[in-house]
């Protein structure tokens, strides 16, 4: 009869810690930098941005917000643009969870990829961005590592 009732306990204490359990994900979009590719990229190239999202709704939009920043020779920023881009919708996830990967372009139009009118010179940059959901919550901003852009 006691190992009945501990057994009860122990089995009633699982099921209140599972259902206590936080969930990971937040009515705000939630986004965490994972890769961006080249590291190096030469005039033509397209530039890959890697990125995870989690959002509790699981409706992020099309629309993403792109920020360019190039460094000049002493690490500083030389410049700044902000771009709002629509996305392919097919390429958007429907779910509380994935990936987004954004192409663009390094100086030339390339079909299938974002056109960045970026001059060709041998520069530093880097790529950041964030997403609203349909209820117009925003996420967090994420940067990417700097990429060389070179002019060749």
């Amino acid at each position: 009869m006691k190992m009945k009732i501990v057994a009860l306990l122990l089995g009633f204490s699982v099921l209140l810690f599972i259902a206590c359990k936080k969930d990971k994900f937040t009515t705000e979009p939630q986004l965490k930098f994972k890769s961006i590719s080249p590291t190096t990229a030469i005039k033509g190239n397209i530039i890959n941005l890697n990125v995870s999202f989690t959002d509790d709704e699981g409706d992020i939009q099309d629309t993403v917000i792109l920020v360019t920043k190039r460094y000049n020779s002493t690490g500083g920023i030389f410049t700044l643009d902000t771009l709002k881009v629509r996305m392919d919708p097919d390429g958007i996830p429907v779910a509380r969870d994935g990936d987004l990967n954004v192409k663009f372009c390094y100086g030339e139009f390339v079909t299938g990829a974002l056109f960045l009118n970026l001059e060709a010179v041998d520069r530093e940059a880097s790529f950041g961005l964030m997403i609203k959901d349909k209820a117009g919550h925003r996420s967090n901003y994420v940067e990417s590592d700097k990429v060389m852009l070179k002019k060749l």
